[in-house]
């Protein structure tokens, strides 16, 4: 499940992919990535500094999943 700080910067579309990242392809990753990512600087701009470090930590463990896929 999706952490609720996650709610307020993600699409929905996005909040699905999140939900089933174990099954996702390399391209939805690296998709999910680029969007946390800009959401992440967002919350950061907004002086959500929480949220953006929440985002942070989950960018890393994503693209430590895609490294894993390489």
């Amino acid at each position: 499940s999706v952490p609720v700080i996650f709610d307020n910067y993600l699409k929905p579309e996005s909040i699905r992919m999140f939900e089933s990242i174990g099954v996702m392809t390399k391209k939805e990753l690296e998709k999910l990535i680029g969007e946390i990512q800009k959401k992440m600087q967002k919350a950061a701009a907004d002086l959500n500094f929480e949220a953006a470090a929440e985002l942070r930590d989950k960018m890393l463990e994503l693209k430590k999943q895609l490294n894993d896929m390489e």
